[in-house]
């Protein structure tokens, strides 16, 4: 079974030319270019990983993030930051406790491609870990759903909207995690780029 893996980035060309890329290398690959939509079709879709660009229009890739790691049914999913500020989106990366790889544009195809087997191969490990541990015990497991590790509700659940997520303080919606690192700014020209 191929490793899907959804992209999610506010730049058509790149998405194109990433999933044409990804498609030869033997993955299935779904483009979501309004980041507004990102959680959704997470959960619609369950892809194995995700590619996400951090500074978009409406939700910037941090946004998306923290709802990502605050929702239980998607939290396991690996995600891969994309950016041209990697130094500054560092700070994204530990997001719920789970650390995401943070990568810097222009893409370098190798590196890429590592990283996504490196997360697609542990994240099957884990996995197959998990249910051998369930059969020493004698436990009885569900099949695992794609792109969840624990299993997860009724998908019917999550199309009336009643998914598991973990509750969000007022103050956390304010500023988005990746410009609370740019001092609430929401314009990088004035933020300093390394040479």
């Amino acid at each position: 079974m191929k490793s899907r893996i959804l992209v999610v980035d506010d730049n058509v060309d790149l998405t194109t030319l990433l999933a044409k890329t990804l498609e030869r290398f033997g993955y299935e690959v779904v483009v979501e270019n309004d980041s507004s939509f990102a959680v959704d079709t997470t959960r619609r879709l369950r892809p194995n990983l995700i590619l996400l660009d951090v500074m978009m229009p409406h939700r910037d890739g941090g946004e998306v993030l923290h709802d990502l790691r605050h929702d239980l049914l998607l939290r396991g999913i690996p995600v891969i930051l994309l950016t041209g500020l990697a130094r500054e989106a560092q700070g994204l990366a530990d997001q719920g406790g789970i650390r995401s790889v943070v990568l810097s544009k222009p893409i370098e195809l190798k590196l890429l491609l590592q990283e996504i087997e490196t997360h697609i191969e542990a994240t099957k490990t884990f996995r197959q870990m998990m249910t051998e541990r369930a059969e020493q015990k004698g436990i009885e497991t569900p099949r695992v759903r794609r792109g969840n590790a624990f299993g997860g509700p009724d998908p019917a659940t999550l199309q009336q909207g009643r998914g598991m997520t973990l509750p969000e303080t007022p103050a956390e919606k304010k500023v988005s995690p990746f410009r609370r690192l740019l001092g609430g700014r929401k314009n990088t020209s004035d933020v300093e780029m390394p040479r």
